[in-house]
């Protein structure tokens, strides 16, 4: 009966070791996949995050945050659907550059969670390298004081402990406020008025190019005009 509940008692770190590390490698995966889609190259333009015309003088254009049904019925949930889809796939660095700018905010408006998360940090490092190196100080073995599994116990409910007194309010916090801007900005953003500026932006950007062709020929123009009277009054001078 001893051998069996010790057998049980031992196993039930490495369960939970077990659990732990399946958590990390989903999270793992799910960066993996973050970070293919959240790039540089597709930061939309602060402009264009906000519907702002620069034609129009910088100001906001009427048309860019608009409800996406105008009156409820059966097909309005797709259409919201829809909407917040395009949204969301659109400018999703942004959001992701707001969630990170509101958690720097947070995190630096409670100093005290900074300390504590660091903490608990530092000594499951700490708890790790033990389980790898001996640790011999004032020829006292550190390693052997505590066991690896009274160790493991002790962190992991200090943890949860840290995690509900100084990380539960700001966290809270945290996702309510970035929730509520990424979420309100996905359901009012029109991306009709999108296709409408880079299409707007497209031609103002040809019309730019024309004049500036026009400008080169009629550049060109008096240089050729000139070589015309040179050539010709070296022509008379040789008669």
């Amino acid at each position: 009966m001893m051998s069996d509940s010790a057998e049980s008692s031992g196993s039930t770190p490495a369960t939970l070791s077990g659990t732990i590390e399946s958590l990390r490698l989903h999270a793992s995966s799910w960066m993996a996949k973050m970070q293919s889609r959240v790039r540089i190259e597709t930061l939309r333009p602060l402009p264009e995050f906000l519907g702002i015309d620069p034609a129009a003088g910088f100001c906001l254009s009427p048309g860019a945050f608009t409800p996406p049904v105008r009156k409820v019925d059966k097909g309005s949930p797709e259409k919201v659907q829809s909407r917040m889809k395009l949204n969301l796939a659109f400018f999703l660095t942004n959001y992701v550059v707001i969630a990170a700018m509101t958690a720097v905010v947070v995190a630096l408006m409670h100093p005290g969670m900074i300390f504590f998360v660091g903490m608990v940090y530092g000594l499951w490092m700490l708890h790790a390298y033990m389980i790898r190196h001996e640790i011999v100080l004032g020829g006292v073995r550190l390693h052997s004081l505590v066991s690896v599994q009274h160790r493991f116990y002790g962190l992991f409910a200090l943890t949860i402990l840290v995690i509900i007194w100084k990380c539960l309010i700001p966290t809270l916090i945290f996702v309510a406020i970035s929730g509520l801007l990424i979420l309100m900005h996905a359901f009012m953003r029109d991306p009709k008025q999108i296709e409408m500026l880079d299409r707007s932006r497209a031609e103002s950007e040809d019309d730019y190019d024309a004049m500036e062709g026009g400008k080169n020929e009629n550049n060109n123009y008096p240089k050729e005009s000139q070589g015309l009277t040179n050539r010709s009054q070296g022509r008379s001078d040789a008669d």
